[in-house]
């Protein structure tokens, strides 16, 4: 066996593949890639890859807490809550150091709330300008609506010009009743008109036959005229009463935008005294 593995040794074959060297491009080869892989491992430890990366992050929970920012700056005069407390819209958290009673300004507040102003309902607990409060600096709002109050509840029920529009609303529905007289009257004067005017035609016809005498036909010719004339009469009488009924309707016209004028007025002012005062509290 051993010499089997001897002879195949000395082969020529094998002495060919043994003693020929290497390709330059092989020997070459491997040195650079052992010299790359030996650069590599010595950056390994001269360069360091940044596998930290600085940043900031905000941590929160799913109802993050909420900034209070006061209005106004002061001492806390009154705390009302307590750490960790969950509050809702409108709760009263603190007080800030002022010269208003708190107990007043939370009754007024509730006070506030009852209160009802639009165009058609005028609402205001009797309570709310009747007590006497200690408002501190809000005594000057609370001053402006009541007064805004006192004014617009005034001019409710004792205006002078809502008065003025009533009479002149009666009168304008009397001189509506008196037209309608006047156009009957009218009708029946015209009525006798046309009798006078036939009676004075018969009469005249017959004076010119020698029936009758001149006297009698006078007489009628009279009373047709007196009938024009009461008819004339009676037609002027009509056309002024439609001009001063026409002059009734423009005096309700005006003292019914005067009225209107005046309460959005009064309305504006109230108005604006409430949200200002709400703002304030």
């Amino acid at each position: 066996m051993k010499d089997l593995e001897k002879i195949e040794l000395r082969s020529d074959e094998v002495q060919e593949i043994l003693t020929r060297p290497p390709h330059v491009l092989i020997r070459y080869g491997i040195s650079v890639a052992c010299g790359i892989f030996l650069i590599l491992f010595a950056g390994c430890f001269l360069f360091k890859y940044p596998d930290i990366v600085i940043g900031e992050a905000i941590i929160t929970t799913e109802n993050p807490p909420v900034w209070l920012v006061s209005k106004s700056t002061g001492r806390i005069k009154e705390l009302l809550c307590r750490e960790k407390q969950i509050v809702n819209k409108g709760d009263l958290l603190a007080v800030i150091d002022n010269a208003a009673n708190t107990e007043d300004v939370k009754l007024l507040d509730s006070l506030l709330n009852k209160v009802i102003i639009t165009d058609s309902i005028f609402h205001i607990p009797i309570e709310l300008y009747a007590e006497q409060y200690e408002l501190g600096n809000l005594q000057s709002a609370f001053s402006g609506f009541t007064k805004a109050v006192v004014n617009y509840n005034n001019f409710l029920s004792i205006n002078l010009t809502n008065q003025e529009i009533t009479a002149l609303q009666k009168q304008i529905a009397g001189r509506k009743d008196y037209s309608s007289s006047l156009q009957n009257q009218l009708v029946l004067r015209e009525n006798e008109l046309a009798i006078a005017k036939s009676t004075c035609e018969r009469e005249e016809s017959l004076y010119k036959k020698g029936i009758i005498a001149q006297a009698e036909f006078e007489v009628a010719k009279q009373a047709y005229l007196n009938s024009q004339q009461s008819l004339k009469q009676l037609q002027t009488s009509i056309i002024n009463e439609n001009l001063e009924t026409v002059q009734f309707k423009e005096s309700l016209k005006k003292l019914t935008l005067q009225y209107l004028q005046n309460k959005n007025q009064y309305y504006s002012e109230l108005l604006s005294a409430y949200r200002e005062l709400i703002a304030s509290i």
